[in-house]
């Protein structure tokens, strides 16, 4: 989890005019009528923000001198959330996040 600021920064970034995309579950930033649709028919649990960092790559420093690239799996209250959206929607998903060698 982001230190103190830099949380509210991502959330706030992300739910801007400029990007548009506020977190799903977001309470503070995000979009109520979304929200509760997804707590309602979508699995979303009801404290849940749905950010995810699915993979993360750092290139060589001298403190990790062949780098790092770290992958972490869905939680599965997330996987059941993707279940429960289109098919369609899913599999156009998963090609592009294959792309950037993520799995789902």
């Amino acid at each position: 989890r982001p230190s103190t600021g830099k949380w509210h920064q991502v959330r706030q970034h992300l739910a801007s005019g400029t990007i548009g995309h506020a977190i799903l579950g977001d309470s503070s930033h995000g979009r109520s009528r979304t929200n509760r649709m997804w707590k309602t028919k979508g699995r979303m649990k009801k404290e849940r923000t749905c950010l995810h960092l699915a993979r993360i790559q750092l290139p060589p420093s001298e403190y990790a001198p062949n780098g790092i690239d770290v992958s972490c799996p869905l939680a599965n209250d997330l996987e059941g959330m993707l279940k429960a959206m289109p098919t369609s929607f899913v599999e156009e998903t998963r090609q592009l996040l294959l792309e950037d060698n993520v799995r789902i």
